[in-house]
């Protein structure tokens, strides 16, 4: 029983669970919409995700080789930083590229299968990851080991959302492809991050932005600008 409570409080091992559902979900979707090049599009999907596990593990051995090779064992618990995910996620995007060159189409199915599996992971990662925000009197606050000052929860605050973006994807019966997902995915994401980021415990702006709220932007840029092309289409 131990055992299992380690994995649950396991931040790597929520991490991967979430990856491996929300494939799974993903191409049940694709499957019930009769996606006809699921099979192929979830490989590369399922491939671009190992490319940000693989940064986020062995990250570490190309910025800090030399720790590693005075101490070989630490491979095994240790695990890279946001900026070895960052890499990953540039790793994944060029992969993606490189995989749909050929065809223009299969960038609105490869846009539309990950929205709906980062809303899934997103569902999954934040309801089981604590994520405190700036302090509140609110009575669903959370606390912080044995402190009695209450923070926002922003972990359920991003899993709500997630859920609800999630019963409204699966009751959606566009193909994939359309664009329909990934626009409502950027449009939702954006405004749920920059709805959030007035709740985060941040001390680093940018010409008087956060960080999150510059991603959110681009993210609502991207989100109007594949619905305002799927409108013109019609």
């Amino acid at each position: 029983m131990g055992f299992i409570n380690n994995l649950i409080n396991n931040p790597r091992f929520i991490l991967v669970a979430a990856l491996f559902i929300s494939v799974l979900l993903m191409n049940h979707k694709a499957k019930t919409l009769n996606y006809q090049n699921r099979e192929r599009m979830v490989s590369v999907i399922m491939n671009a995700g190992l490319f940000v596990l693989l940064f986020w593990k062995f990250g570490p051995l190309l910025t800090n080789l030399s720790w590693y090779l005075e101490s070989p064992a630490s491979l095994l618990w240790s695990s890279g930083s946001l900026k070895h995910v960052s890499m990953g996620i540039v790793a994944a995007v060029i992969y993606i590229v490189y995989s749909n060159r050929k065809s223009l189409v299969a960038y609105f199915e490869m846009g539309d299968l990950l929205a709906i599996g980062v809303s899934v992971f997103t569902f999954f990662y934040y309801l089981l990851v604590p994520q405190p925000g700036r302090i509140t009197t609110m009575p669903w606050g959370m606390t912080l080991e044995e402190s009695q000052i209450m923070y926002h929860p922003l972990h359920w605050y991003y899993a709500i959302i997630a859920f609800l973006f999630l019963i409204f994807l699966y009751r959606a019966k566009n193909i994939i492809g359309s664009g329909y997902y990934v626009s409502r995915f950027c449009l939702v994401g954006g405004g749920a991050i920059l709805l959030m980021s007035f709740f985060e415990r941040t001390t680093n702006f940018y010409a008087g932005l956060a960080t999150s709220q510059y991603i959110s932007i681009l993210l609502i840029g991207c989100g109007m600008y594949v619905y305002d092309g799927i409108a013109k289409a019609k």
